[in-house]
């Protein structure tokens, strides 16, 4: 990667930081190169007022993948934060989904309740959401509702 020095003028090219497949030609990223706007827009260092390190940009140079949290985290990235740099290497965006299910903290943190879910639909629900529209049927059950 080219050097990033805040005290100089000295500008990493999105060119120069591509860890992932590169464009379909080298003419295709040297005309993004060349692009002086397009540049200056993907630029590490901040280009205007006081130099500063633009860490996103930074951290979507260094890394061999850029992922979002959620689909339509992963969206936004690609439509707007990133865009340029999506253009430049598609395949380092992704879209994986992390964290927990609702499903799977409410058997982790509430197992009585979770027992009786199951008790009453079944031990599907934990993987299949949809088993869930089966508690419509006891929603009038007062037994069940007092336990």
């Amino acid at each position: 990667m080219a050097g990033v020095d805040v005290g100089a003028h000295s500008t990493s090219t999105p060119g120069d930081c591509v860890h992932d497949k590169p464009l379909s030609s080298r003419e295709s990223k040297s005309s993004i190169s060349r692009d002086d706007d397009r540049v200056r827009r993907m630029s590490i260092v901040e280009e205007t007022g006081e130099k500063r390190i633009n860490m996103a940009y930074l951290s979507v140079v260094s890394s061999h993948a850029v992922n979002g949290v959620a689909e339509i985290h992963s969206g936004l990235l690609l439509t707007s934060l990133f865009k340029e740099f999506y253009e430049l290497s598609p395949g380092k965006f992704q879209n994986k989904t992390n964290g927990i299910t609702p499903r799977r903290w409410l058997v982790l943190c509430n197992p009585s309740l979770s027992h009786l879910i199951t008790e009453k639909i079944g031990d599907e629900w934990p993987t299949k959401l949809h088993q869930l529209e089966r508690l419509k049927e006891f929603v009038d059950d007062k037994g069940l509702l007092a336990r």
